[in-house]
């Protein structure tokens, strides 16, 4: 495939790479009947039969059916030599891990509310996210300066690869987002998006792991490290804020919030008083 193109999106540039693959800024073709100037094509590292493609196929379609406004708006999919790509529409906001200018605290809660309602719309639909973390909460300005957020690239690697929690290709800073429960092989659900939603909102305000201590050098160690270690709210957020993370990471799901929707109204409640 050759470095420029994507089957029929000519690349512009790398937008780096996530846990299972690395997304392009691109040019759309024709057939897509867009304006936008640009779009991300997202290609995914594992390779793929045909069977899989299809799996990925239906899952991003269920996804794009999901009526809400926060979820990033699938546009294409395809399979060309083993190789599986998909494209939403690009938002030069960049992300909350890497934003295009600087975030205020209120800013921060609102993309994150947002976020959860989008993974509410998810679940009250049937499905989990399973990839909530700060990349991929996408940062969406208007002309007034407000700040919105899209919540984009549900996991997809458990659909190439039914029954696995993780892979050889998983990034060793994703592992931080992840609930210790599908580390040990526990269901992914409202739970486990809810616990991701506050890890999420602890790294972005804090800029700190909820896990203490130097970070693992490789997934093996990463995995043992964050199963044995419980996570920690650091002493820099505010009371609000600092309360809301500890009830999303509850060790017993039954102790965090009962819905995403619940997550996201308490968010909107503090960044209305910021």
């Amino acid at each position: 495939m050759p470095a420029s193109r994507v089957a029929d999106y000519e690349l512009v540039r790398s937008l780096g790479e996530g846990s299972h693959g690395e997304a392009f800024l691109a040019i759309p073709p024709q057939r897509l009947g867009v304006d936008d100037e640009h779009v991300v094509v997202k290609v995914l590292a594992q390779t793929a039969a045909e069977d899989g493609f299809q799996r990925v196929v239906d899952q991003l379609r269920f996804v794009a059916s999901v009526a809400s406004p926060h979820l990033a708006r699938l546009l294409d999919a395809g399979y060309q030599s083993g190789v599986v790509y998909y494209a939403t529409e690009y938002y030069a906001g960049g992300s909350l891990a890497s934003p295009s200018r600087p975030l205020e605290r209120g800013d921060v809660l609102t993309c994150l509310a947002q976020a959860a309602h989008a993974a509410h719309a998810l679940h009250e639909a049937g499905a989990a996210h399973r990839g909530i973390k700060p990349a991929n909460v996408l940062i969406v300005g208007d002309e007034d300066g407000a700040v919105n957020a899209r919540l984009a690239d549900p996991a997809l690697a458990p659909v190439l690869s039914p029954g696995q929690t993780t892979t050889g290709g998983e990034r060793l800073g994703a592992l931080e987002f992840i609930e210790p429960g599908i580390l040990r092989g526990e269901p992914a659900g409202r739970a486990s998006d809810i616990w991701s939603l506050g890890g999420t909102l602890h790294r972005t305000l804090s800029g700190q792991s909820i896990y203490e201590g130097p970070a693992p050098e490789d997934i093996v160690s990463a995995i043992r490290s964050i199963l044995t270690t419980a996570p920690t709210v650091s002493g820099m957020l505010p009371p609000g804020e600092a309360a809301l993370v500890q009830q999303c990471l509850a060790e017993d799901r039954a102790d965090r919030f009962a819905t995403a929707l619940e997550f996201a109204e308490r968010l909107e409640e503090l960044a209305a008083v910021t």
